[in-house]
Parts: structure tokens; C-alpha cells; sequence
């Protein structure tokens, strides 16, 4: 398995659709956006460093958020590829890793559950 950083727009749908109800507008959003960004960021750093040994100098890059709204389904595949390309060393018992398997979960639950075909299917 291969692993690399992801792109700025991967973390930027899944930040976008976790501030979903909050204002964009306002400092305290965009504060929180970058911080939970970078630490997403981080966390995708650190696995690709533990899958190639490279040193933990390795610096990631510096995020700073920008709203990039996208349908569930393409914040679902997002999820997808992050969890897989930081998932190497001890980064899956960090709670941010463990949280965006929950928001990835929630996601697909809700996707699901929204179909035609599961709205219209037997309870039984």
C-alpha cells in the first residue's frame, strides 16, 4: 500500500460539511475551520511518515481554510480517501482518526437511509 498526503480541497469538504450549521462569516468559524484542518493535516503527516519511516521533521503543510461545499456523497468519498491515507503507525487510535470514521459512518448511514430505495423498502 502506498500512502500520501491528501489534497487541500479532501480536507476542505470534510471541514466544510462538520462546520456545516456554524456561520462562516465569523472569526470563531474560521478560527476553528484551520485548526481542525491542521490537525487533520497533521494527523495524514504523520501516518505517511510512519509508512516510510521519514523523519518527523517533516513539516506539513500550513492550512488555512477555504469553505468547499460538496454533496454527501463526494464528503463520504473524501472521508474515504483520508481515513485510507492516514491510517498507517498509531494513527488509528488517535481520536481524530476515530472521529472521522464516525463522521464517515454517520455519513453513509444517512446517505443510505435517504435512498428511494430504502424509503420504500420493507421494515420487516
Amino acid at each position: 500500500m502506498s500512502a500520501y498526503i491528501v489534497e487541500k480541497e479532501t480536507i476542505e469538504r470534510i471541514v466544510t460539511h462538520m462546520m456545516n450549521s456554524a456561520n462562516p462569516s465569523t472569526e470563531a468559524y474560521k478560527k476553528i475551520a484551520t485548526a481542525t484542518g491542521q490537525l487533520l493535516w497533521d494527523l495524514n503527516q504523520l501516518s505517511v511518515n510512519s509508512r516510510y519511516r521519514e523523519s518527523e521533521s517533516e513539516t506539513t503543510p500550513i492550512y488555512i481554510h477555504r469553505d468547499r461545499r460538496a454533496s454527501r456523497l463526494q464528503v463520504y468519498k473524501s472521508l474515504r480517501n483520508y481515513l485510507y491515507q492516514s491510517c498507517e503507525g498509531n494513527c488509528m487510535v488517535t481520536d481524530c482518526y476515530k472521529d472521522m470514521t464516525k463522521l464517515r459512518d454517520q455519513l453513509a448511514n444517512d446517505i443510505v437511509c435517504n435512498l428511494p430505495e430504502y424509503t420504500k423498502g420493507d421494515w420487516t
